[in-house]
């Protein structure tokens, strides 16, 4: 009788594994960030690149996460920190994207996984204002495989001024680089800080339709990615504003996941006597699930 049930007991702790398995295989969990890791020669931004840099790995190491798609990943010495601490768990890296020598830095787009992560492609804007230029700002597009299962990334990180066509084209821009790559049987998600609010009704709609994607409302209590009334690296002001400018997208394909859980994460750890935040944008969280 105790051989009996002991194999019972076995039998169910090896289904629950296996099931377990099974969800984690049918999800992902994706973080896009845009960390303001700006060159530091520019001292005069007090942004610190380096000293973030050493904290944010523990933060991210420390969560449930299997992608992460940094932006305005510029400064050498910052990238070098963020690939030495997140190497145990994290050992796949591709970029930063248009990354060659010149005057000019890269995108400052750079992906990390947990699974095997191969780069499919890249693109640079074709047009650009004003200090943007500085950067070969584009679009980094890469492919994922979990447990059998492949997702497609596209990372980037659009323009932060200029008018509504030049944004508009940027968009395009980047369906045309996911056009290359995308197929009917592998998801494909966009990430990045696209630089469009949520509630710009006369620039937000153009950037669904143009990359042909969908969008959803973020669970929790932080509402917002760019805060002006909270975030401690931003200008403060308690009547500041308050944008969703950063995404995470799904393209509206025949492999689109069933569910798309989204929330903003914030990171914060004392760095200087005046900031706790870790960049000045909040991290966008998403668990999708087929």
């Amino acid at each position: 009788m105790i051989k009996k049930y002991l194999t019972i007991s076995l039998l169910l702790v090896f289904c629950a594994t296996v099931l377990s398995a099974q969800d984690s295989n049918n999800k992902v969990h994706i973080l896009s960030w845009n960390i303001k890791m700006l060159p530091r020669g520019l001292v005069f931004l007090k942004h610190h690149p380096v000293k973030r840099a050493k904290l944010i790995p523990a933060h991210l190491l420390s969560d449930s996460i299997d992608v992460i798609c940094f932006q305005e990943a510029f400064d050498p010495r910052a990238r070098r920190l963020l690939k030495k601490g997140l190497r145990a768990e994290f050992p796949y890296v591709v970029g930063p994207a248009n990354n060659w020598a010149s005057f000019r830095v890269n995108s400052g787009v750079m992906m990390f996984s947990r699974y095997p992560m191969k780069q499919l492609g890249q693109t640079r804007f074709s047009t650009c204002e004003k200090e943007d230029c500085m950067a070969r700002k584009g679009g980094l597009m890469c492919e994922v495989e979990k447990g059998g299962r492949k997702i497609q990334l596209l990372g980037t990180h659009c323009e932060a001024g200029g008018s509504k066509e030049m944004k508009v084209s940027q968009f395009y821009e980047l369906k045309d680089l996911a056009d290359k790559f995308a197929n009917d049987t592998t998801p494909l998600f966009y990430l990045g800080d696209f630089n469009c609010a949520r509630n710009n009704i006369n620039l937000y709609p153009d950037m669904i339709t143009a990359l042909n994607a969908s969008d959803g409302d973020f669970t929790g209590e932080i509402q917002c990615t760019a805060d002006h009334q909270q975030c401690d690296m931003l200008s403060l002001n308690p009547n500041g504003t308050r944008k969703v400018i950063d995404f995470v997208l799904e393209r509206n394909n025949a492999a689109k996941p069933v569910r798309v859980k989204r929330e903003v994460r914030r990171y914060r750890q004392t760095w200087h006597k005046n900031h706790t935040d870790l960049s000045d944008h909040y991290a966008v969280y998403a668990v999708c699930e087929w």
